[in-house]
């Protein structure tokens, strides 16, 4: 378990890249005993780790992951797939794996994405009716990147504003209000809300009390915070199943963790 409550992976999580790897299909055998039923599942989280693996050459590579939110507001870890980079095809790969494994377009009513183009376009080839949610967190660090020094105190507070309304109708009226501001002054900015408006407040359709954990993607980079740490001073995974093994300790870990522990006021 996590001290204190908190979620964190533990160094026991790393050291076993020192253990007998399995070989693949036994591997997968583990992966698919430790992964639950995710029929229940109505909301998605998804990221992507950029790593390092020992081939016959350093691999950049890309670890792609979802975690669901039950109706109850329950956290599932709910798989993983190594992919070359962050492609359709590899996120098409992911979200097949989980179609196959039970996971219902008909009750999944969202997933939130950062906004990466390979995912978006594998859930529109996939799961074409479900809601998408762009990161407000995302879009924030965008809008920051985009403005001058001397307004990064004032332009990025306005437009978060947006995502702080008590109604989607007011969020609209909002950004209406920041565009006739800034429109002049800065154009890139107004476009880079305005062409991803509705997928920005998309959560606004959901109940009050969902809001904070679904209008971003916190609920997943909070539970990979220790591990893109640890990856990062590890430098290079030895192979490829050293890395898919942490990834299985990993989601064994976090979901023997979120087990009994609801998303409060879910």
């Amino acid at each position: 378990k996590y001290p204190d409550s908190q979620e964190d992976t533990s160094d026991t999580i790393f050291e076993t890249t020192d253990k007998a790897i399995p070989s693949g299909e036994e591997f997968f055998d583990m992966l698919e005993q430790q992964l639950r039923d995710i029929a229940r599942i109505t909301i998605i989280n998804t990221i992507a780790v950029n790593l390092k693996i020992r081939r016959h050459w350093i691999s950049k590579e890309a670890l792609l992951c979802a975690i669901g939110i039950t109706e109850d507001g329950k956290k599932e870890f709910l798989g993983f797939m190594l992919g070359g980079r962050e492609s359709t095809a590899s996120w098409e790969s992911l979200l097949l794996l989980l179609l196959q494994r039970g996971l219902s377009a008909d009750h999944l009513k969202m997933v939130t994405v950062d906004g990466n183009a390979g995912l978006l376009s594998a859930l529109g080839s996939l799961l074409p009716t479900v809601t998408i949610q762009r990161c407000i967190v995302h879009k924030i660090r965008n809008i920051v990147g985009k403005c001058p020094r001397s307004l990064r105190g004032v332009v990025p507070a306005e437009a978060k504003l947006i995502f702080y309304a008590n109604s989607q109708e007011e969020a609209r009226e909002r950004f209406n209000e920041f565009k006739a501001r800034w429109q002049q002054q800065l154009p890139q900015i107004v476009e880079c809300i305005e062409k991803d408006l509705d997928q920005l407040i998309a959560f606004y359709q959901f109940p009050y009390q969902h809001w904070v954990k679904i209008r971003s993607t916190n609920v997943i980079e909070r539970a990979f915070k220790e591990f893109r740490r640890r990856i990062k001073v590890m430098e290079t995974f030895p192979n490829e199943q050293s890395c898919l093994r942490i990834m299985l300790a990993l989601s064994k870990m976090l979901n023997e963790n979120w087990e009994f522990k609801p998303i409060k006021d879910f």
